[in-house]
């Protein structure tokens, strides 16, 4: 499954620019912020998530917090 298929359709624009941007100018965007995502029982969340790209490869480590009251 691709994230962006977990992302709620609000954010998904956002989302997709970021994810373009990080590899290309990665100081330009928030390495920290928040968007929603579907929840697997289809219910759409708000969380934070941190994007780090691993130094000397093509890969991004990603920390997800599930924040809704």
């Amino acid at each position: 499954m691709k994230w962006s298929a977990l992302v709620a359709e609000e954010d998904i624009e956002k989302m997709q620019n970021y994810h373009n941007t990080r590899w290309k100018d990665p100081g330009t965007i928030p390495k920290d912020y928040e968007f929603r995502f579907i929840h697997k029982n289809g219910e759409v969340r708000e969380a934070t998530l941190s994007v780090a790209i691993i130094p000397g490869t093509k890969k991004s480590v990603v920390s997800l917090r599930d924040i809704t009251e």
